[in-house]
């Protein structure tokens, strides 16, 4: 809490989409920006954009991606076929080849380098996250004077 107040007392500007931040730090709009995701700026730096990332020395939140089939698709045996690809060893590769994404198996490479290396991993939980919901977000309003 003591980091995020220190923060809030800088010239911060507040923008909505991850997508639009990384455009303005790669750009030069901004030089910096706390809330990238690390994915996103791996990609681009990787492909030649004057961008990169610093390995936050705390802990690390981490969010999970579901995967689900809706209780009555048209093709409920192809999206099974298909869920069952995304969690094969194969599709977690494509994943994290191809979006950069971290694979949910262990039998598949993260990548080198690895974007996990040297951090302190804090799995968040949903239902923590739901339960302290509206909590945070008014003690985040109240630090950074929010409407």
């Amino acid at each position: 809490m003591d980091f995020m107040r220190r923060l809030a007392t800088q010239d911060l500007q507040m923008r909505h989409g991850h997508s639009l931040l990384t455009q303005l730090v790669i750009a030069g709009e901004i030089p910096i920006c706390v809330v990238l995701y690390a994915n996103d700026v791996e990609e681009k730096r990787t492909k030649g954009a004057p961008i990169d990332w610093v390995r936050f020395k705390g802990p690390t939140i981490t969010a999970f991606n579901a995967i689900s089939i809706p209780a009555n698709p048209p093709h409920s045996n192809a999206a099974k076929l298909f869920v069952d690809f995304a969690l094969s060893r194969e599709g977690q590769q494509i994943l994290q080849t191809k979006f950069y994404r971290l694979p949910a198996r262990p039998d598949a490479s993260p990548g080198t380098p690895s974007i996990v290396e040297g951090l302190n991993l804090y799995p968040a939980r949903p239902e923590e996250l739901i339960k302290n919901h509206k909590e945070t977000v008014a003690q985040f309003k109240e630090i950074f004077r929010l409407p």
